[in-house]
């Protein structure tokens, strides 16, 4: 290795691998010289020689390993049997085993022998693994289940130890592999490459499930100079290659395998998944012997320290903010936006918890509505305080929200602590849940501030999830813009060096009122009012016009697919978007960067692609894709999600159940997808193919069923409850099955019994499990035994249980909007008149 090869692999490389955020791409060159009973483990080259040497042939100048393997698919007997002895070892190479004692984010490999299986075993037996690994095959899914807690390791073109499920050598099984399931993991290791942060050691880049991704590179950054973000280490690179990899966005360094790792431990100590997150996160010993906590912790939490200083050495335009992006944290970092009393009234409330609160833990709300602020109030705020309270952590993970990893962590914190959840209502039960064991709990942990951002408007009605911590909770309300923080804004436009006709000559009072006034006129979005007043055009026209300036089809689908997943509140993994579409990676990333430059944004620090701000994905959506859906679109979506996650994974929540939940939602497929003349049609073809991948999932038969009420069909909607339960007895599922067999015995004339008697039984059980945190089964009880009675002024039963259920809910929900309005009906006057001359 060059001095200067070996300089850049010392001041580049060794650090990112010191911080555990590289990943490795393994080929041939990692393991070819290894002993097997066969000799050397081959090189491309050498096992094309031999396969056609077992079959009595020679190569010619032309012909390829994949020429080969498809040759002797067809002539060699037990393929299989000659290439396990091939390619098994049972020993391998100290420098080999090493790697396993650092941290990777992915380790992914080429090869289809058994070197990196023994050379995990031997480091695991020693006990000198950083961390748990997990060893996956091409075919395997990228679950929840089984990445959870471990860093994968992927044999994407197949393994010997499970020869069986093939291997990826000839064109003919990358044919096959182009099914969406063999490549999910292909999508994954492409979506790393378009990130950055993967070392490349002893392959080639040539094979076709990859290869072709490179050039997204280029379409991204043009001819790539400093912006190299990947690295590529193989011995006597071909110049023609080199060249082609640096265009890429590929630093080539010119050595062997062994070379650059034994470069690597020289400059790096080894450091367990412990060690690592001891620098991040404020924990006692007892923490350092969970390794499956640890490293979920890592993968799910970004330290809000180290997003900064990522920013501060971010470049970029600053007024982009001004006009409307994602507030990301070079905008923050940098002072893009505007210093309003409203960030500071924040940033003191989120002080004053933080020095109140001794032990234990809080949680504040931060609500509005979209584009009021929220997210760049909570990080501007975070930014002030980073410095007093060092430990602040935003939640920012695929694989979910795993509880008891989570408790296991924060109590064994040793120090005051902020955690983040951004679009929090989906977390909302199980951050009540580990407020509630920490409750019980009998340690006395230093304080923790959960912050949990999210829409008015969704906040009110899953707010109920978090009962059990309501005492604890304190509310942010992101409402009307102050005339103080309308002046602060026409301030940092007059800062960014901004003029605008017709604004920025008035006073700054009158700059403020003419704010104010804007912002009134688009009901709290902030967002819009900024951009329409700086720019003399309507907001939403401007949107409906760059939306329909697509011309491509293609280029429309996938800014369809971001729009729809960012107003349910997702950003969308690259290799999602593939998926979602069957579309080449390559593909998507040219639209990204061309025909959707500027409409489709990836975010760091992941690269998830959303619009540049959920107001302008709402407006998308809203005004050009609602009542437009295709049911060959919903369907790929659903069947590519089905391969992220199990019915066991459900409880982690997640990124893939989320989007699931949300799409399968009968509200959303019924009542804003399909198109109005064909949804029911389409609605019901929907849920008649997902049930092949969902049949055993609760929710999937509760939003069936909800599809059946609507469209009038009970008999099926009960039949969908009931199945719904016998797999999760759910109480959505339960007061929906409740609620039905009452509305059947409405329509049917008050005349089968069993129906009332059931359906009573099942909506009164849920109103005591619920207690008086949730009005929804009261006011249900009461809607519909107010209906039965009309139809059945005699039925003494029916009327009793009215009453028992109004003064249930006078005693508890009188404030209750739904409540109220059960008040207003005539059924519940006459009723409540009654009950009042009763006393």
């Amino acid at each position: 290795m060059s001095p200067e090869h070996a300089a850049l692999v010392i001041e580049k490389i060794c650090p990112l691998i010191a911080s555990g955020e590289a990943s490795l791409l393994l080929g041939a060159g990692f393991s070819y010289k290894n002993k097997t009973p066969t000799g050397e483990l081959p090189t491309g080259e050498g096992l094309r020689n031999m396969l056609l040497a077992a079959c009595s042939q020679v190569p010619r100048p032309s012909t390829t390993l994949r020429d080969a393997y498809a040759y002797a698919g067809r002539h060699l007997p037990n393929l299989s049997e000659y290439l396990t002895n091939v390619f098994t070892v049972d020993r391998v190479e100290p420098w080999q085993e090493r790697i396993f004692q650092y941290v990777w984010t992915r380790i992914y490999t080429t090869n289809i022998d058994n070197v990196l299986n023994v050379g995990y075993e031997r480091t695991r037996k020693a006990g000198k693994n950083a961390a748990d690994f997990t060893i996956l095959n091409y075919q395997d899914k990228g679950l929840v289940s089984q990445t959870l807690g471990s860093i994968p390791v992927i044999t994407i073109h197949g393994t010997i130890l499970k020869h069986e499920q093939g291997f990826i050598f000839s064109n003919t099984e990358y044919g096959a592999a182009s099914s969406r399931k063999i490549l999910d993991w292909h999508n994954d290791l492409a979506a790393r490459m378009i990130a950055g942060g993967l070392i490349v050691i002893g392959n080639q880049l040539d094979e076709s499930d990859f290869d072709t991704h490179l050039a997204a590179r280029i379409s991204e950054y043009g001819e790539a100079t400093s912006l190299a973000r990947n690295w590529i280490v193989m011995p006597d690179p071909d110049p023609i290659k080199m060249d082609n990899y640096i265009a890429a966005g590929y630093t080539v360094i010119d050595a062997t395998a062994k070379e650059f790792f034994e470069l690597v431990y020289a400059n790096v100590k080894p450091k367990t998944i412990g060690e690592h997150l001891a620098e991040k996160v404020p924990t006692s010993s007892r923490f350092l012997r969970s390794q499956q906590s640890m490293i979920w912790f890592k993968e799910a939490f970004n330290p809000v320290v180290d997003e900064l200083a990522k920013a501060k050495a971010e470049k970029g335009i600053f007024k982009h903010f001004i006009t409307g992006t994602h507030p990301r944290w070079f905008f923050i970092e940098h002072e893009a936006h505007a210093e309003t009393p409203k960030i500071r009234n924040l940033t003191y409330h989120i002080s004053a918890m933080m020095k109140e609160g001794k032990d234990g833990y809080g949680i504040l709300n931060v609500i509005g509505p979209s584009g009021s602020g929220k997210t760049t109030g909570i990080r501007a705020a975070l930014r002030n305080l980073v410095n007093n309270y060092p430990y602040i952590y935003e939640y920012d993970s695929e694989n979910g929200l795993n509880v008891d990893y989570l408790i296991r962590i924060t109590r064994n914190f040793t120090e005051k602590a902020i955690i983040v959840f951004y679009n929090a209502a989906s977390f909302y039960y199980s951050i009540n849940a580990l407020a509630a064991a920490m409750d019980e709990g009998d340690i006395e942990n230093p304080f923790l501030l959960f912050i949990l951002e999210e829409r008015t408007n969704v906040y009110r009605k899953n707010r109920h999830h978090l009962a059990d911590s309501a005492e604890k909770a304190q509310e942010f309300e992101f409402g009307k813009v102050s005339i103080g923080d309308a002046k602060a804004i026409a301030q940092r436009l007059q800062a960014h060096g901004l003029v605008f006709e017709g604004f920025s000559e008035l006073s700054l009072d009158k700059q403020a009122g003419r704010i104010l006034d804007s912002e009134r006129g688009y009901r709290g979005d902030l967002l819009s009012t900024l951009f329409s007043l700086t720019t003399h055009e309507n907001f939403e026209n401007k949107l409906f016009k760059e939306y329909h300036s697509i011309g491509d089809e293609q280029a429309r689908s996938v800014l369809d697919v971001v729009a729809i997943m960012n107003t349910l509140g997702f950003s969308v993994p690259i290799n999602y978007l593939s998926g979602f579409l069957d579309m080449d990676q390559k593909l998507v990333t040219q639209y990204l960067n061309s025909d959707l430059s500027d409409l489709a944004v990836p975010l760091p620090p992941r690269q998830h692609v959303a619009c540049r701000h959920r107001v302008v994905a709402d407006f998308y959506f809203k005004s050009c894709i609602a009542h437009g859906g295709r049911l060959d679109a919903v369907i790929g979506i659903l069947e590519f999600l089905s391969r992220q996650f199990e019915i066991e994974d459900i409880r982690f929540h997640p990124l893939a159940y989320e989007m699931y939940k949300n799409i399968i939602s009968f509200t959303f497929l019924y009542g804003k997808f399909f198109p109005y003349e064909t949804r029911v049609a389409d609605t019901e073809a929907t849920y008649h193919e997902a049930q092949r991948f969902y049949g055993r999932d609760g929710i999937f038969w509760l939003q069936f069923g909800l599809y059946y009420k609507e469209v009038g069909q009970l008999d099926n909607a009960i039949d969908c409850f009931r199945t719904g339960i016998s797999h999760f007895d759910s109480f959505q599922t339960q007061h929906s099955l409740g609620s039905t067999l009452l509305e059947k015995y409405i329509i049917e004339g008050v005349q089968d019994h069993s129906l009332y008697d059931e359906g009573l039984k099942i909506l009164e059980q849920e109103r005591v499990r619920r207690g008086p945190i949730d009005p929804y089964p009261t006011t249900t009880l009461c809607r519909q035994l107010g209906k039965i009675i009309q139809l059945d002024p005699n039925n003494t039963a029916a009327v009793k249980a009215f009453k028992t259920s109004l003064n249930y809910g006078l005693e508890h929900f009188r404030d209750d909007e739904k409540f109220a309005k059960i008040l207003r009906s005539s059924i519940v006057r006459k009723m409540t008149a009654t009950l009042e001359g009763e006393q």
